[in-house]
């Protein structure tokens, strides 16, 4: 089992680069819907895949203009199950803004309240379940929310918060592990957004300014 003192020490050491990587995202809090729309589809398309690669579809997405133009074109190489993400998008793009959806307004309220609704909507959030739906709020400034990717499972494992990594994570059984890592940041004194950038960079080899 690894060392929560270490962990902490390490936090402190990295207060500052954590601190500035989380003023980032809660920046786009007060974004324009295109801007946030963008880290909707940054987080649809990282599902199940790379963040690196999800990244960089992300920004050609936005190079080209996707908010006000219909083609993808080839803005999706590289990009697991792109073909089914195409759609997703494209779905979502097009209910939003049919509907002139305030995405800022959508997004205002208690986090865990919004995540449900995120994660259970079909219409504008398509592609996004309740990991993918807590990384996408996290991106735009809500606090406190578990992501649980392979990343963070792992360490959750390592730290011996959880005894095994789950086979499958029902929203039962997210929402039972979000409250174990919840229950762990607080007896460290860690906050949990901070906890999952060392847990992911520590995993992932990724710098904290390039933290999902």
């Amino acid at each position: 089992m690894h060392s929560t003192e270490e962990l902490k020490k390490l936090y402190i050491a990295s207060k500052t680069e954590i601190s500035a990587r989380l003023n980032e995202f809660k920046k786009l809090r007060g974004a324009s819907d295109e801007k946030i729309f963008y880290e909707l589809c940054y987080c649809v398309l990282t599902a199940h895949g790379s963040a690196r690669a999800g990244r960089g579809a992300q920004a050609r997405l936005e190079k080209n203009g996707f908010w006000h133009v219909g083609d993808i074109g080839d803005c999706l190489d590289g990009v697991r199950y792109r073909n089914n993400k195409k759609l997703f998008l494209l779905n979502n793009r097009a209910n939003i803004i049919s509907d002139s959806l305030n995405l800022r307004e959508f997004l205002e309220g208690d986090g865990f309240l919004v995540r449900n609704k995120v994660a259970n909507d079909s219409m504008y959030f398509k592609g996004l379940g309740m990991k993918a739906a807590s990384q996408f709020l996290r991106n735009v400034g809500v606090s406190d929310l578990a992501i649980l990717d392979r990343h963070i499972l792992k360490s959750l494992k390592d730290y011996g918060v959880i005894k095994e990594i789950p086979s499958s994570i029902t929203k039962n059984v997210y929402i039972e592990i979000e409250g174990k890592m919840q229950g762990f940041s607080k007896g460290i004194d860690v906050p949990m957004d901070a906890l999952d950038i060392l847990f992911w960079t520590g995993m992932s080899g990724e710098y904290i300014s390039d933290a999902k």
